[in-house]
């Protein structure tokens, strides 16, 4: 019994598998016929679109030229009158009427022309159209539109019928023997295909505003990088640590003309096809004709084409894949850089979500069936994040920090929380490193290819759409997009389970650390601007304050007020800070300040001090990269001229209330030198006009005993303040230098001048040592802390003095 149901199930197994072997080998023979038959019908189709093409050819010429239009304009109408190489007569009449409140324009179009017979065979239509344009606020407007266009006809039979129409048009008509059925039948799809035509002209339109917008913003974010690197002054430029400037902008400039070319010969080119499209009215149908055997170089020609478009379906997903990898790593990197430079969360948090959006998303798309959604979704997405990554969200920030400077206040460029921001800023979206260089020009790169793939998606669109149900079933493709979705997701997920463990888990910064970064592999304080008030914090030596473990080694800026510091900072305890770009020394007891300073300092100001002479540590091992130089009401005196051959590369000089009473003659030896002030001092004497240092553009000298001004200096264009001297030789001016005074290229505040005219550009003190720039300008200057200034605007109260 077992015996007979073991041989009947082995029977059955047998005639399985050759039942499946069997349809196996049915499906292998309907796959090879279907492919030879679509080969062969596409061959069909070629051969027989050549015959048509070389019967147009042999058609006969039109009457007039074609491609030659005439214009006759009468008032506020215009009649355009060409003939097409196909004798087909185009001639438009339009008008429109402006109004208060809108605006109406009247367009007829009629194929044909009295003064000419035409082709027997074309086939014409005619058109009118009313549209209206009504303004309805100040941001908005609302478009009618009315339009007609007739049913196509022959100048010798009449209308077209519903037969030849359906054949036209590409619509089945079969089964439908009643003719009024017929008739409506074809009416209902040819509004269903123009209604079709209008959304697809409607989503080309789109995507080519969308493209001109994103390489218009694009090209404006470059361009202004370009101009920053190379106008900026010298100081701004070693302080951001800009690298290879000028190569820079010549690499970034090269992207922006990309940028404008894909803005003009794209446009030159859709034009220029629109207008053939619309020149050339459909044709009757050829002749039948008699299919010959094609030769062997049009059977390669079909061939080559039937491949590049199967490789051009399967490796799509690849380059995508590849593509989307490399944009991944280079903005990965990106956001590390962010969290280890920037100090403003919101920014920092909102371009790592958007990157993490980016790497989980981006990677599904490629599982979508339908080539014509996917290829539009893999476009725009991509645009979309290029452009927000690489340009939007950065351009967002500036506008941000530079409405804040214009509209808030100008004088934030000395307020050092903002200045650390917006100095990191530079650093980060500027180009610092060759690393840094190669990361931004592909992402640039990228921005401009996905900004440009997006205006062909309509295009692409179309000539998908006969591919657009295929479904792709490669084991090949299938590995690599869940490869792609599980390394990229990946990605992402770590990303964001780091910067959660960034945020959420950080240790503490101690009161004083006004700015941090939050680096996304270190999780302990990293602070970048420091500002440390002894006589808040009960102490007299800020040293223990600096101590790498509490703080970090990220310093870029520290500010010390209302601190002993007799002998200056101690030169090992600024050593850990590699980065350290500004050091400010406020009210304290400093008399000697041995050093060194650290190699990476930009700027050196010490306010109120009990300096002397000029400390050890600004004469000697100077910081290769020291711009400025500012000491305030320290009783100086005089200062030696070696010191200004020391300071030889220094860019902006600031000596300010140092009781010097002649002008020192050393800083004609300074050949970088662009800005000098030498406010509140008792110089009553300048240097010859002519031995102005060439680079110098501005020159304070408010608040002296100077009886002249240097015009000549002034006409070459250097800005000059001579707010608070006795100037005598103002009170008669030419009409050039009138020009200047009013423009406030030469500032004459508190002098004879502003006293005895009644100039509206002069701007009148508060007091004695206070001129009007001073006061709010987020340095304590104890001039102006009075009630008839305001006590500074508050300038000195972190300080507290009453």
């Amino acid at each position: 019994m077992s015996s007979d149901v073991g041989a009947t199930t082995r029977t059955l197994s047998y005639e399985t598998v050759a039942r499946r072997r069997y349809f196996r080998e049915k499906q292998r023979e309907y796959r090879r016929k279907l492919i030879a038959d679509g080969a062969a019908i596409e061959a069909e189709v070629f051969h027989l679109q050549s015959i048509l093409d070389g019967l147009q050819a042999k058609s006969l010429p039109s009457v007039r030229e074609a491609r030659i239009v005439t214009e006759e304009v009468v008032a506020n109408t215009r009649l355009f009158c060409t003939t097409t190489a196909d004798g087909a007569f185009m001639n438009t009449l339009h008008g429109h009427f402006v109004e208060a409140d809108r605006f109406v324009m009247v367009l007829r179009h009629v194929e044909d022309d009295e003064a000419h017979a035409c082709y027997p065979m074309l086939r014409q239509r005619h058109y009118r159209s009313w549209t209206e344009v009504r303004q309805v606020s100040p941001t908005h407007i609302i478009m009618q539109t009315v339009s007609h266009m007739s049913r196509s006809f022959r100048a010798y039979d009449g209308v077209v019928s519903s037969d030849e129409l359906a054949v036209l048009c590409g619509i089945d008509v079969t089964g439908i023997e009643d003719d009024d059925q017929k008739e409506a039948y074809v009416r209902r799809e040819l509004i269903r295909l123009a209604n079709a035509h209008f959304l697809l002209w409607r989503q080309r339109f789109t995507a080519l505003m969308q493209e001109f917008s994103l390489h218009v913003a694009t090209t404006v974010y470059l361009v202004v990088w370009v101009l920053l690197m190379l106008f900026s002054t010298g100081p701004s430029v070693v302080t951001a640590k800009l690298y290879q400037p000028k190569v820079t902008a010549a690499g970034y400039t090269m992207i922006s003309l990309m940028h404008v070319g894909a803005l003009v010969v794209p446009k030159l080119c859709h034009r220029k096809s629109a207008a053939t499209s619309l020149s050339k009215p459909p044709q009757p149908p050829p002749p039948a004709v008699t299919v010959r055997r094609l030769s062997s170089k049009t059977q390669s020609r079909i061939i080559v084409r039937r491949l590049s478009k199967r490789a051009a379906t399967d490796w799509f997903d690849h380059v995508f894949i590849v593509f989307n990898f490399i944009v991944i790593l280079c903005q990965g990197r990106q956001v590390y850089e962010m969290l280890s430079t920037m100090v403003d969360p919101t920014k920092v948090v909102s371009y790592a979500v958007i990157v993490i959006l980016y790497s989980v998303l981006s990677p599904c798309l490629i599982f979508i069936n339908n080539i014509q959604t996917k290829y539009t979704l893999v476009c725009y997405v991509d645009a979309l994040f290029s452009f927000t990554l690489s340009c939007g969200h950065p351009m967002f920030s500036v506008a941000i920090q530079g409405l804040e400077l214009i509209l808030i206040n100008p004088n934030l460029v000395r307020d050092n929380r903002w200045t650390t921001e917006t100095l990191l800023f530079a650093r980060l979206f500027g180009i610092t490193s060759p690393v840094d260089f190669f990361v931004k020009h592909v992402m640039h790169l990228s921005t401009y290819f996905t900004i440009c793939r997006l205006a062909n998606t309509s295009h692409s669109a179309d000539s998908n759409k006969d591919q657009s149900s295929v479904l792709q079933r490669s084991q090949q493709n299938r590995v690599m997009r869940r490869l792609n979705l599980a390394v990229s997701s990946g990605l992402g997920v770590v990303c964001a389970i780091l910067l959660g463990r960034c945020l959420l888990y950080r240790e503490p910064c101690p009161s004083y650390c006004v700015s941090n970064m939050q680096p996304l592999m270190d999780l302990g304080c990293h602070c970048a601007y420091a500002n440390i008030n002894c006589h808040t914090l009960g102490i007299d030596d800020p040293t223990p304050l600096l101590d790498p473990r509490i703080i970090g080694t990220r310093l870029v800026y520290v500010q010390f007020s209302r601190c002993d510091l007799e002998n200056g900072l101690n030169a090992t305890s600024v050593v850990p800070f590699q980065q350290l770009t500004k050091i400010q020394v406020i009210f304290s007891n400093m008399s000697s300040w041995t050093g060194p300073l650290p190699a990476s300092l930009n700027n050196i100001l010490v306010q109120y001090s009990r300096l002397e002479t000029i400390p050890h540590a600004l004469l000697y091992d100077i910081p290769p990269e020291l711009s400025t130089i500012l000491i305030d009401a320290s009783p100086l005196k005089t200062i030696p001229d070696n010191v200004f051959n020391a300071w030889s590369f220094v860019q902006r000089l600031q000596l300010l209330n140092v009781s010097l009473t002649t002008f020192p003659n050393g800083i004609l030896s300074m050949p970088h030198l662009t800005e000098l002030n030498l406010r509140g001092n008792n110089i009553t004497s300048m240097f010859p006009e002519s031995a102005w240092p060439s680079p110098l553009t501005i020159a304070g000298l408010a608040g002296n005993g100077l009886k002249s001004v240097p015009w000549t200096a002034a006409k070459r264009g250097v800005n000059i303040d001579l707010s608070g001297n006795p100037i005598e030789d103002a009170t008669t001016l030419d009409a050039a230098e009138l020009k200047l005074v009013h423009r406030r290229s030469v500032i004459l505040d508190d002098t004879p001048y502003c006293n005895v005219t009644e100039d509206t550009t002069c701007k009148h003190t508060c007091g004695p040592d206070c001129f009007a720039f001073m006061v709010g300008d987020f340095y304590c200057d104890l001039g102006c802390f009075t009630p008839a200034c305001g006590f500074d605007k508050g300038d000195c109260d972190e300080f507290g003095f009453s």
